[in-house]
Formats: structure tokens, C-alpha cells, sequence
């Protein structure tokens, strides 16, 4: 699940709170920042992850950190993906997207593994001939076209995936 940036941290809040999330990945300290005070109203979120920066606060964890642990893992446990893998159902959530909530607070529309393979098995945006190659891409992780018809549509084809850092620096990226 996404959450835009540009969300207020009572709107973050809520969001994380109605999906009981219980890892945040966060981009910088900023984005911790934003959130610290609300850390006590979060009662389901048990880490958070940080891709840049330092913030020393127990429920954080650097993603070299996760990756490391990750690592440990699955070399006490080489079948652990293996597991996961056959513990999930076609008719399992594999993504929540909230809307923006203009009638109301925003709700989260779960999408199922079955929903994603069928879009996937439905639409061919991406022509053969560019396999292999990388697709820049601007739209943010929330935005549910660019999970379905570019994240899941870019795995299923092997496809790289760039991301525009700020859209204002598009041609330079």
C-alpha cells in the first residue's frame, strides 16, 4: 500500500491506523519526522523502515539493516520464500489503495492476487519488443495505475523499473 507524500500526518494516521499497517517504509527523515508525533496513536505499527538517513528511535530500522536480516534468514531457512509463497491464496488482499476521500474519509480498496493476474492477463500495454529494456516512470506507488499497469505489469515482464526522483526533474533523471 502507497501513501502520497503530500498527505497530512492526520491523514497519514488514519490510513495506517483503518489498514492496521504494521511496517512503514519511509523515503527520509522528513517523512519520519512527520509522523513521529503520532507515533503513539499507531498502536499496530511495529517498524518502520528508512531508506536514507538516520533517526535513532527503537521502531526504525535502515533498509541495509532489513536487508541483512533478511538475508540471515533465509540462510537458516532457504525455503522460507518458498513457504510464504504457498501460504498466499489467489483470493489473498496483495494491495490496498486508499482513495482520496473527497465524500469522506478515504477507504481502502482491496485488491486480491486474482484481480491483479486478471488486469494483468487482460491488458498489453507494454510491447514485446521492449523486454529487457528500462521504463522510467513518474507516478507515485499510491496511485493504482502506476502499481497495476506499471509495478506488477513491469514484474511480470521483466521489465527495470527507473523512478522519476521529482517530476519537476523529469528529462534531467
Amino acid at each position: 500500500m502507497g501513501i502520497y507524500q503530500t498527505l497530512s500526518r492526520e491523514q497519514i494516521t488514519y490510513i495506517l491506523n483503518d489498514s492496521q499497517s504494521k511496517v512503514l517504509f519511509l523515503e527520509n527523515k522528513e517523512q519520519f519526522d512527520k509522523i513521529q508525533p503520532q507515533l503513539d496513536q499507531l498502536p499496530s505499527l511495529e517498524k518502520i523502515v528508512l531508506w536514507d538517513g538516520d533517526v535513532d528511535a527503537d521502531i526504525v530500522i535502515r533498509l541495509p539493516e532489513l536487508i541483512k536480516a533478511g538475508e540471515k534468514a533465509l540462510a537458516g531457512k532457504p525455503d522460507l520464500v518458498e513457504q510464504a509463497e504457498n501460504a498466499i491464496s489467489t483470493d489473498d488482499t496483495a494491495l490496498v489503495i486508499y482513495t482520496s476521500g473527497t465524500t469522506g474519509p478515504p477507504k481502502g480498496a482491496c485488491l486480491t492476487h486474482k484481480n491483479i493476474l486478471a488486469e494483468l492477463s487482460a491488458t498489453s500495454i507494454i510491447p514485446n519488443e521492449i523486454l529487457g529494456d528500462t521504463m522510467m516512470f513518474f507516478l507515485p506507488l499510491s496511485h493504482v495505475g502506476e502499481r497495476v499497469a506499471g509495478q506488477f505489469m513491469r514484474i511480470s515482464r521483466g521489465i527495470t523499473a527507473a523512478y522519476v526522483k521529482d517530476i519537476n526533474h523529469i528529462l534531467d533523471d
